[in-house]
């Protein structure tokens, strides 16, 4: 099973692709990996130009079930934490952190320590140098891709991703040095783009997350609660049910990505072993 709320977008738009009779689609997937286009890329700058008091002060003006609050509370963890490595595993864990795995599985298994043990030749490479490919190996390879490639067949659609080309990932990394600039983040991609459009077609990045707690969100509570309840079903033979009770009770800024989960799992279990 695959839980990524994206995908419920990307499905709409490729239909609509599918309906116009295209038969191949360019996806954008890897340009924020190798031209260093998140936040995160960031990050230590961020963390060394913002006192802590001030990251406190800004997290009481939030209630605690907003993503913002959960964000600033990061951003705390992320300032206490010393090694790089740590913060940049810190914020790839998008739906559950470690501890909360370990209370939510009933088999969950340390994937910390093999990733040190098999990065550890990277790690002598330049920060933005590794994060480039950790990124690429397991948000890209792991995520978009996966998503990318089930939706696209499910469309009838080839799906090409230009900027996963071989030697464009290459020589993109290997020049990671130059994609920010003033903390402007990818650099030199966005100079390309401006010096053959111009400004006028620049726009700022949109997330891609369907809409589930605003426009569904009296279904989408409906199918979750039903799930929650039912102790008999085979979901929570693999997951504390109230363990994930409790952590979707607090409603942080990770709700969405943890319920799509649960209900996806649920139903792919009811599915496969009815």
């Amino acid at each position: 099973p695959f839980a990524d709320d994206s995908m419920l977008s990307l499905d709409n738009v490729l239909k609509a692709v599918k309906l116009k009779g295209e038969k191949v689609v360019l996806s954008g997937d890897g340009a924020d990996e190798i031209f260093s286009g998140y936040n995160r890329y960031n990050l230590d700058l961020y963390l060394k130009l913002i006192p802590e008091f001030v990251l406190r002060w800004l997290l009481n003006l939030y209630d605690s079930r907003t993503l913002r609050y959960t964000q600033i509370a990061k951003l705390i963890d992320l300032k206490r934490t010393k090694s790089v490595f740590e913060r940049h595993y810190k914020i790839s864990q998008i739906v559950l952190t470690d501890d909360q795995r370990s209370e939510v599985l009933t088999d969950f298994t340390d994937i910390r320590t093999t990733l040190i043990s098999s990065m550890q030749a990277l790690f002598k490479q330049s920060n933005h140098h590794w994060k480039n490919i950790f990124d690429l190996r397991f948000l890209v390879e792991g995520n978009m891709m996966v998503k990318g490639d089930r939706i696209s067949m499910k469309n009838s659609l080839e799906l090409r991703v230009p900027f996963l080309d071989e030697a464009l990932v290459t020589k993109a990394i290997n020049q990671n040095s130059k994609h920010i600039r003033l903390g402007i983040k990818k650099f030199k991609l966005k100079y390309i783009f401006l010096k053959k459009f111009g400004l006028r077609r620049l726009q700022k990045k949109m997330g891609f997350g369907a809409p589930l707690l605003t426009d569904y969100n009296e279904e989408y509570s409906t199918i979750l609660d039903s799930i929650l309840i039912n102790k008999e079903l085979q979901i929570w033979k693999l997951i504390n049910q109230s363990e994930t009770k409790r952590i979707l009770s607090e409603k942080s800024g990770n709700f969405k990505r943890l319920s799509f989960a649960i209900i996806v799992l649920a139903k792919w279990l009811e599915k496969e072993l009815d």
